[in-house]
């Protein structure tokens, strides 16, 4: 499971993002060496709902999640924790 900060997950602050109805390019602008990373399909949807859900806990984001796609949250779980392992690791998320 990842941990989230106290305020929950939420975009980074040195984080600019754009998006399409399938996809979203996100470029950490802290880090010099940083390439836009883009993300389609369901990280597309995880990063969406995180930067509409001010500060959603990680359990608000699996049901969120699990609603707009009509499945159950374990289902999902381990995808969307690899997700937002792989944002932390970017630093991504604030």
């Amino acid at each position: 499971m990842v941990s989230e900060s106290a305020g929950g997950l939420r975009v980074g602050p040195d984080v600019a993002w754009v998006s399409s109805e399938q996809r979203a390019v996100v470029l950490n602008l802290a880090d010099p060496g940083a390439t836009p990373m883009a993300l389609e399909g369901s990280a597309a949807a995880i990063w969406e709902a995180i930067a509409a859900g001010d500060g959603l806990t990680r359990e608000e984001l699996l049901a969120t999640l699990a609603e707009a796609f009509g499945v159950a949250e374990s289902d999902i779980a381990a995808d969307v924790d690899a997700a937002l392992g792989r944002f932390r690791e970017l630093s991504l998320l604030g």
